[in-house]
């Protein structure tokens, strides 16, 4: 997994140095490599499901600061540029439909693995036994006054 998320950052610097011609590659990519994830997470112990998040948290910082780098060459902020990929007129329809998928896609297996990342295994989710509730009743006219 190591490796292709190397590939994957890769991507992006070609991106942001011009070198790659098409955005939707990467993006597919990109939505590849957090579906191996998910796929990962599904049968990954608790332990693992630790080393699994630091990785993605490490990948997370990783893929900021490619975009960091792609806005500053660009001149423009990540606000802007997350304006224009919201504007269908700028691309081909083709490309629009792919971006809206990927976007789909990503935002799913993102809930996905957040889902997994939260569930207990079975034994932890075991119902654990009601403690007895105990009522205590003080009548107030019994309340010595100050």
């Amino acid at each position: 997994m190591e490796q292709e998320f190397q590939d994957l950052i890769n991507m992006f610097s070609k991106v942001s140095e011009g070198k790659v011609g098409n955005v939707g590659d990467v993006v597919k990519e990109s939505v590849g490599f957090f579906e191996k994830i998910k796929d990962a997470m599904k049968n990954a112990t608790p332990e693992e499901k630790l080393k699994l998040t630091a990785e993605l948290n490490q990948m997370h910082v990783a893929l900021q600061e490619q975009a960091k780098g792609i806005y500053a060459k660009i001149g423009m902020t990540e606000e802007q540029v997350l304006a224009l990929a919201d504007k269908p007129q700028l691309f081909a329809p083709d490309q629009w439909s792919a971006i809206q998928e990927a976007k789909q896609q990503l935002v799913k297996s993102g809930q996905d693995i957040n889902k997994m990342m939260t569930q207990q295994p079975a034994e932890a989710q075991a119902p654990a036994k009601e403690k007895s509730k105990k009522v205590h009743k003080f009548k107030r006219d019994t309340w010595q006054k100050s």
